[in-house]
């Protein structure tokens, strides 16, 4: 089989999954309830081909499916003090933050001063780091950021939502052109 016709069969496979309810893995069927979503990632780097799964869920299913805290589901972000200077773990940071905002706007709190300050050092130290390329999502985001900080200050839930839901597209976008 040529790499071509590998790729184009693993997109494939990837393509029929993610249209499952259920998927069999060594003869046991794995049924995925209605509320998890099953992402099928394909991609090809460095001369290698990758087939990647995620499930996420909504945090109240946690509830139902009997999970406990510390069971891999983050209850409580606690965003960081000091900016990490490793890029990779910068970038987790931010996207941990924006899911932790998320997760407040669904239990109906904003999220405070303190915490879109400490966001506004994580972008700040990736904007210190960011290659010149970047520099247009950089602004962006910084942009994004302020109409979150302004939405939150008015106690706008719907306002701080909508940054975040832009601040999630802005990093998709920009992780996609150039990752």
């Amino acid at each position: 089989m040529t790499a071509a016709a590998a790729a184009a069969a693993l997109r494939n496979l990837a393509d029929k999954i993610e249209r499952k309810e259920s998927i069999s893995v060594r003869g046991f069927d794995v049924t995925v309830p209605a509320d998890v979503e099953l992402k099928v990632k394909y991609r090809h780097k460095h001369e290698r081909e990758k087939l990647s799964f995620k499930l996420t869920w909504p945090s109240a299913l946690a509830d139902d499916l009997g999970l406990e805290a510390g069971s891999g589901i983050i209850d409580h972000y606690r965003l960081p003090e000091i900016p990490p200077h490793n890029l990779k773990q910068l970038k987790k940071e931010m996207q941990h933050s924006l899911f932790h905002f998320q997760r407040l706007l669904e239990a109906g709190e904003l999220p405070s001063p303190e915490e879109i300050a400490s966001y506004r050092r994580l972008q700040e130290s990736f904007a210190n780091v960011a290659k010149p390329e970047w520099q247009r999502g950089v602004v962006e985001a910084t942009s994004a950021t302020d109409e979150l900080a302004a939405a939150a200050e008015d106690g706008d839930s719907d306002g701080v939502g909508v940054a975040v839901t832009r601040l999630l597209e802005i990093k998709r976008v920009w992780h996609a052109r150039y990752k």
